[in-house]
């Protein structure tokens, strides 16, 4: 069997680890979104921290979208989530949640080069270095509360899932 193929009677066992991975990658995102947002006691970030506001955001965009994003496929682990779980989202969070995929796809997981309109600046006895007049995009507040309702809800659906996958193995099973 090729590695990169899951078993038929891994399946469940492949879907599992793929909703717990996941489960986790949300509740990281939530954690850099309590912390942007000021939610469950955590103190906001002020606006004028713009370095740890981008820092937090960032974070937050990559977890969120890690579930989504087609990872190495492995024999025992499915590469993502299924369609299905993105097909809960209302129209105004499926949009946002293609939003976040894109900005992790082009500007915060890798450097497109088309999206910054980057240049090169060679200056005499020093580094050349890139430069752009394009900033990274932020998301507003109002669009962090609805990620962050976007994450609650596909959480409690993660954990529904946990609980009815985990249904199927034995108390102290390692896999």
């Amino acid at each position: 069997m090729s590695r990169n193929r899951i078993d038929p009677a891994l399946n469940v066992r492949a879907r599992y680890k793929r909703v717990i991975i996941a489960f986790h990658d949300l509740n990281e995102c939530r954690g850099y979104l309590n912390r942007l947002l000021g939610l469950n006691n955590e103190p906001a970030v002020p606006a004028s921290d713009k370095t740890l506001r981008q820092a937090l955001m960032t974070a937050a965009i990559v977890s969120y979208v890690r579930p989504f994003s087609g990872n190495r496929p492995a024999a025992d682990v499915e590469a993502r989530l299924p369609a299905d779980f993105e097909a809960r989202l209302s129209e105004k969070q499926r949009n946002l949640h293609k939003h976040l995929i894109q900005l992790r796809n082009r500007e915060f997981a890798h450097s497109d080069p088309d999206v910054s309109d980057v240049k090169v600046s060679v200056r005499e006895g020093s580094l050349a270095m890139p430069v752009s007049d394009v900033p990274r995009q932020e998301l507003s507040d109002n669009d962090l509360k609805l990620l962050d309702t976007v994450c609650s809800e596909l959480h409690l659906y993660l954990y529904d899932q946990i609980m009815t996958l985990q249904t199927q193995f034995e108390p102290g099973e390692d896999f």
